[in-house]
């Protein structure tokens, strides 16, 4: 089988594993987190944290305290594979003012 890499994530005072080779963009609707042995979307993550009035599930959601969007404005974390798999609906708007709107192929 397998070895199913993760990355151990909080929202609040939640506990999960994100599942690094089922995070796909755009992530957000994509069964990824394992949290009480379901495997659950990150926007069902964090409305079961009670944070679903946050409107950013990468500011939700942390790995090692650090916001997952900090970690992927940054380049430390990505979706699996995204360069060969993007749905272009995942940047964040730091990336489209750092290159003017326009999508980098």
């Amino acid at each position: 089988e397998e070895t199913e890499y993760g990355y151990p994530i909080t929202c609040g005072d939640s506990r999960a594993v994100l599942l690094f080779k089922k995070f796909v963009c755009p992530g957000i609707n994509v069964r990824c987190v394992k949290f009480n042995d379901q495997l659950i979307s990150p926007k069902q993550f964090v409305h079961l944290a009670g944070k679903a009035t946050l409107k950013d599930w990468k500011r939700a959601i942390r790995l090692g305290g650090v916001m997952l969007r900090k970690m992927m404005d940054s380049g430390q974390i990505d979706f699996y594979q995204h360069n060969t798999v993007c749905s272009n609906t995942c940047r964040s708007t730091k990336f489209d003012v750092l290159f003017g709107n326009s999508r980098v192929p």
